[in-house]
């Protein structure tokens, strides 16, 4: 890698104390399990010299981890060069079915590239321009635009890596990534272990009063018990171990007791399991397609965050209660108010970890939007998490939302 001039500013202390790590993920304590440091000067580092720190010098904001990555080997020069990261890293805490996209980043946000303990005064900022894409809806996974292009950076001695698709779902896996705590040294640090078979995973933000736009849902996030994944890194590159193109990004884990709130938890038989120490990383085939060889991103495959909109009555996922008579147990409704926007809708309901919504089965007949049945349908009696599907059709069209698009609401009965 080529000599890089040191970094001419530093974070002020006001701003250190007011950045967060991630939203997802709390800073690790001092007494944490931490994964090695990563050196510049081992031969086995070269892979992760693209990886880096995302953070942000004006405001409040937070750290995560993210990748310098490119459809090809050789992209075009003059194209702006971009980063792979987490969803709520590059967006923010972002609603259960929405989707960023072309937007400007506030002032302020940078990438530190090769963010390695020993190579201190080599470190430099480069600006995020933009939000190309991002989402938390089904994979918590973004895309970001630096203020530099590809050539600028390699003039620099910074090449971008290569994505792939998720080749088996229960790989060996490597992670480089920024943990931030209560310890020293925040840097590039090295993590390695075995994956299992995907997990259907709901999570929701502590400051869940705010929006009602929540839990998270993801159907098919990958466990992993990889040690030192705390806030911060969030966002970084997962490859199958040893290889050099990147598979995932690190979305969360859990490190304390409990479900729902802060605390991501699996969805096994309907029910709700919190397995503690485990971390999760999404895949990120569905971006895969979007790189171009020529350094560009086309988002034309990718869900659009248009489909039906579906507003929850109630906060998170606590849903308004209904009546009680003496002595008789009556369910609670869905209490969900439907856009009228629309014109029609289709759904169904079912367990979370065994409805998939992409697959048209099992979806009802349309019905007309202005009936609002999702307001006072009742939920099942048994406890468990369920999902709403639904895809709706404008007034006018002839058009349904896609199945692979479909609005997807967690709700979750006790």
């Amino acid at each position: 890698m080529k000599i890089l001039p040191a970094c001419a500013t530093v974070l002020c202390a006001l701003h250190a104390q007011l950045t967060w790590s991630d939203l997802l993920n709390e800073p690790a304590p001092k007494d944490a399990v931490l994964a090695p440091l990563l050196s510049a000067h081992d031969v086995t580092s070269a892979r992760f010299f693209s990886v880096g720190q995302i953070g942000r010098t004006i405001g409040i904001g937070w750290s995560c981890t993210a990748t310098l990555v490119a459809g090809g080997d050789n992209p075009d020069p003059d194209k702006p060069a971009l980063l792979v990261t987490a969803g709520h890293c590059a967006a923010g805490m972002t609603g259960d079915n929405e989707v960023v996209s072309d937007r400007p980043t506030d002032e302020g946000w940078y990438f530190t590239p090769s963010y390695f303990h020993d190579n201190k005064d080599q470190h430099i900022r480069i600006p995020i321009s933009r939000i190309v894409y991002s989402t938390m809806k089904s994979a918590d996974i973004g895309v970001l635009q630096l203020g530099e292009t590809y050539g600028q950076l390699l003039e620099k001695g910074f090449k971008p890596m290569r994505l792939r698709a998720l080749e088996g779902a229960t790989p060996d896996i490597d992670i480089a990534h920024v943990p931030r705590g209560l310890f020293r040294d925040h840097y590039l640090r090295y993590s390695e272990c075995p994956s299992r078979q995907p997990a259907a995973l709901f999570e929701t933000a502590r400051e869940a009063a705010l929006q009602k736009d929540l839990p998270w849902f993801w159907p098919g996030a990958h466990p992993n018990t990889c040690i030192g994944i705390y806030g911060g890194s969030s966002g970084a590159p997962i490859f199958a171990r040893g290889e050099w193109t990147i598979i995932g990004v690190v979305s969360t884990s859990l490190q304390e007791e409990g479900c729902g709130t802060g605390k991501p938890c699996e969805i096994e038989a309907g029910q709700p399991v919190g397995k503690l120490g485990t971390s999760y990383f999404a895949s990120i085939e569905p971006l895969v397609e979007g790189f171009k060889a020529d350094g560009s991103f086309d988002p034309s495959s990718l869900d659009p965050g248009t489909g039906i909109v579906i507003h929850r009555q109630g906060n998170d996922d606590i849903p308004p209660t209904g009546p009680k008579d003496e002595g008789e147990r009556r369910p609670v409704r869905w209490g969900m108010l439907i856009d009228e926007s629309f014109e029609s809708i289709r759904y169904k309901i079912g367990p979370a970890d065994e409805t998939p919504c992409e697959q048209p089965k099992g979806y009802g007949a349309a019905e007309p939007v202005l009936q609002q049945a999702l307001m006072d349908r009742a939920t099942p009696m048994a406890s468990g998490v369920y999902v709403l599907c639904a895809v709706g059709k404008r007034p006018g069209s002839e058009t349904w939302q896609p199945w692979s698009q479909a609005t997807v609401k967690l709700l979750r009965v006790e």
